[in-house]
């Protein structure tokens, strides 16, 4: 039985539970491990993104791009407090 992480398209194809076609397993297989691998940085940061917008008048709305660097950042750096995050909430608002 393959898995997510042996990042194999024929995994997903229409035979499985999932139900993608070919070209589209390529994609989602790329999502599945990324999601393995960040989910709760991904959860996190938009947990504490959307907390953040509250204040503001006119929130932002993040892309792909940017949770994707954010979910990096996190799992890179041991290091993070409070005060990088609202800086680097900030300068996305600006």
């Amino acid at each position: 039985m393959k898995t997510v992480l042996d990042s194999n398209a024929e995994y997903y194809r229409d035979f499985n539970n999932v139900g993608v076609s070919y070209a589209d397993a390529e994609h989602w297989d790329n999502y599945c491990v990324w999601f393995e691998t960040y989910a709760n940085f991904a959860m996190s940061f938009d947990l504490a993104f959307r907390c953040c917008a509250v204040y503001e008048e006119n929130p932002r709305v993040y892309n792909s791009d940017f949770l994707e660097n954010a979910c990096y950042y996190m799992a890179e750096n041991t290091s993070i407090n409070v005060g990088s995050f609202m800086m680097i909430f900030k300068a996305f608002m600006a």
